[in-house]
């Protein structure tokens, strides 16, 4: 076996120069190893050495240096990158793939891989190094580790193959492309050998009835440049090399690529203006108009002659015309002005003034403005346009100018308007409220909101119809009913009082507790107004009477622990009807959140102790003095000492009080729209006469009540 190996060995080093001939790049396997070599004695390529590529790299550079693709042979060791330079010629590094330029008096040098590319992708990525310019990458290793196939690189597809070679395997084994040489197959007769694939030759069947193959074909057209390989479904192929992968073979070849290794150069290819030939026709740049730097004859947009130059771009430049602009009113160098180097065109006018006149200049020989000619004709303007020393003589007066005037007996101003006539007269005095016409103008009081002492229809606060007069000041007063309409709950004819003079309707709730004393029938007494109350003593029967009818005023002086959630929501619906509401129960926190005690604006607290001086929170007065009553005292049983605090959600002023609930609790809140007053606590259980006029405090608190709501 070592002499086989051996042999492989010697053979590999024979056949490695033609890597390129054949597009493959042969690899050696298993590190190094003799015994992994994978190649075979056959044609890979043509070995008569036409089909040569240069794919051994770049000749040395007598350096030495390691990993360099090409030589720098010492040029531009000098123009290293900072080095100091004036030019971007001064920074030419010799190395094709990188940007050279001049900045700020130093070199740069911008490395581009993609002009290193040799177009041979199993020799590894090649890149650009910014001194040594271009290095060659690391070659594709391909190797299956089976020592009877030709392992290879292909270029035209970069990737590895794997081809068969029988002859690698000692008599009478053969080649299994995954399991390297076994035993052939049995047979009977040749047919059972075939394999369809024509490159390991014509397999037959030998007398022992083992598979053997044939002789592998030698694969050469003859043609040195041209790849030669066989292909296991079609058999020998020639074709002739693409370095860059452009899809176009060598034009050395038989090919159309007049530069096989730039990809961007082929037939088809867009041409650049840059002096070369993309698309391989012979002409460079032969898409564009021009080349850089040409001269050619052009005419202008005028019609001048003229030449043009070629750009850096392929693209002609402006027209330039010889010929010199004359003072002659014509446009001599086509450029679409006339005598534009001159002052005005030749025979052109314009406007001047002659001191304030408006006039007109000529434009004359020289093209100079001539002298300034002022018009003849007077204009309203204000201005003397004829110059002749008169403003607007020709009219009635001079524009903008006024003078005194009459209107009536009074005095006022004209001014001279558009047209250079007079205006209207205008007066000068100011209209004042006083019954008369100040300015004359046909109208008195004018300027205000009415005539003193006016009077017209109106419709009242209340929405009931009225009127109202017009005050010395010429405002208008309050708009006043004048008479009062009864149930609407507000004050039509604005004597300060509602509904007074109407029968009222009221309903009380009266439930004694123990021992408790009615103050409530005695207030109604005294106020004139017990014979239009209707009082019933149960809660179901105030129910029924609040949902039978309509009442201005509603007094619950209820001691017992229940009211019903009916009654509760038919007291709510009663306020919110418009009518008035006196509620005195001893434990509001049965309905703490109810809708009637948002209502009336409290929020009602847990506990059921009172203290033993009840005060009182409304947002205005009820008595005459605030705080007549002092703190309420004096219950006579825990019906009334069963109170609880209030604690208003509205912010109230307390002003003219001397005493201010603390923390915002209170046992009296009046709501803020004056139409509910909660008691929480039982007046019959308060017995004192603090003022000693020898009527109960509790009477005179129902009175003051009533009256806050009702009269």
């Amino acid at each position: 076996m070592s002499r086989e190996v051996d042999r492989r060995t010697r053979h590999a080093v024979r056949v490695a120069g033609l890597v390129g001939l054949a597009g493959l790049t042969l690899v050696r396997c298993g590190g190094g190893d003799a015994t992994s070599l994978d190649v075979r004695p056959g044609d890979v390529a043509d070995e008569a050495g036409g089909d040569a590529a240069d794919e051994a790299g770049p000749p040395p550079d007598g350096e030495d240096d390691a990993g360099e693709a090409f030589p720098d042979e010492g040029i531009g060791d000098d123009v290293g990158p900072d080095a100091a330079c004036l030019f971007d010629l001064d920074c030419d590094d010799r190395h094709d793939c990188t940007a050279d330029t001049c900045e700020a008096g130093l070199c740069r040098h911008v490395p581009d891989d993609a002009a290193c590319d040799d177009g041979a992708p199993c020799n590894g990525v090649e890149r650009c190094d910014a001194r040594a310019g271009c290095l060659a990458g690391e070659p594709v290793v391909c190797d299956d580790r089976v020592d009877c196939t030709i392992d290879a690189c292909d270029n035209l597809t970069a990737a590895c193959r794997f081809d068969v070679d029988p002859r690698y395997c000692p008599p009478p084994t053969v080649c299994d492309p995954s399991a390297g040489c076994v035993e052939p197959p049995e047979c009977e007769t040749d047919a059972d050998c075939l394999d369809t694939n024509p490159c390991n030759g014509i397999e037959r069947c030998d007398p022992t009835g083992r598979c053997v193959f044939g002789t592998p074909p030698v694969c050469d057209d003859g043609i040195p440049c041209t790849i030669d390989a066989c292909d296991p479904v079609s058999g020998c192929t020639a074709r002739p090399p693409d370095r860059d992968g452009d899809g176009h073979p060598d034009a050395a070849c038989s090919g159309d690529d007049c530069d096989d290794r730039n990809p961007a150069v082929h037939p088809g290819a867009p041409e650049s203006c840059n002096g070369s030939d993309e698309n391989c026709d012979t002409v460079p740049d032969d898409t564009f108009p021009c080349t850089p730097g040409q001269t050619g004859r052009c005419t202008s947009s005028g019609g001048c002659a003229g030449v043009w130059t070629c750009g850096a771009d392929c693209a002609w430049g402006r027209c330039i015309v010889a010929a010199v602009e004359s003072c002659n009113g014509a446009d001599d160098d086509c450029d679409g002005l006339v005598d534009e180097d001159f002052t005005c065109e030749l025979g052109s006018t314009g406007p001047c003034t002659v001191g304030a006149c408006a006039g007109t200049r000529t434009c004359v020989a020289g093209c100079v403005w001539g002298a300034c000619v002022a018009s003849a004709v007077e204009a309203c303007n204000g201005l003397d346009d004829d110059c002749d020393g008169a403003t607007d003589e020709i009219f009635g007066c001079i524009l903008g100018t006024r003078r005194s005037c009459t209107v009536g007996s009074c005095a006022g101003t004209q001014t001279c308007v558009a047209g250079c006539v007079w205006g209207a007269c205008v007066a000068s005095a100011v209209e004042a409220c006083n019954g008369l016409d100040d300015d004359c103008d046909g109208a008195t009081d004018e300027d205000f909101a009415c005539r003193s002492g006016a009077s017209e229809a109106c419709t009242t606060t209340c929405g009931t119809a009225g009127s109202r007069t017009c005050s010395p000041a010429c405002a208008w007063g309050a708009c006043c009913a004048p008479a009062e309409t009864c149930g609407n709950g507000c004050d039509d004819n604005c004597n300060g009082a509602i509904d007074e003079g109407c029968a009222r309707r009221i309903l009380v709730l009266r439930e004694l507790c123990g021992g408790g004393v009615d103050h409530i029938t005695p207030a109604l007494t005294n106020l004139g107004l017990l014979a239009s109350a209707t009082v019933v003593g149960s809660d179901s029967d105030l129910s029924a009477r609040l949902a039978s009818g309509t009442w201005d005023l509603v007094v619950v002086d209820e001691y017992s622990n229940y009211l019903s959630s009916t009654t509760m929501d038919r007291l709510n619906g009663h306020v919110l009807a418009g009518g008035r509401l006196i509620l005195s129960y001893w434990s509001l926190t049965d309905y703490a959140s109810h809708a009637l005690m948002t209502r009336a604006g409290v929020a009602v607290g847990s506990s059921y102790t009172a203290p033993l001086a009840i005060r009182r929170w409304v947002l205005s007065p009820l008595f005459t003095t605030p705080n007549a009553l002092g703190d309420l005292t004096g219950f006579t049983d825990t019906c009334g000492i069963d109170g609880q605090y209030l604690t208003t959600t509205t912010a109230v002023a307390h002003a003219g009080y001397t005493v201010s609930p603390a923390g915002g609790q209170a046992a009296l809140t009046v709501s803020a729209d004056r139409r509910v007053i909660l008691n929480a606590f039982t007046p019959q259980t308060v017995t004192q006469n603090a003022d000693g006029d020898g009527k109960p405090d509790m009477v005179e608190l129902y009175e003051n009540e009533i009256t806050h709501l009702l009269l």
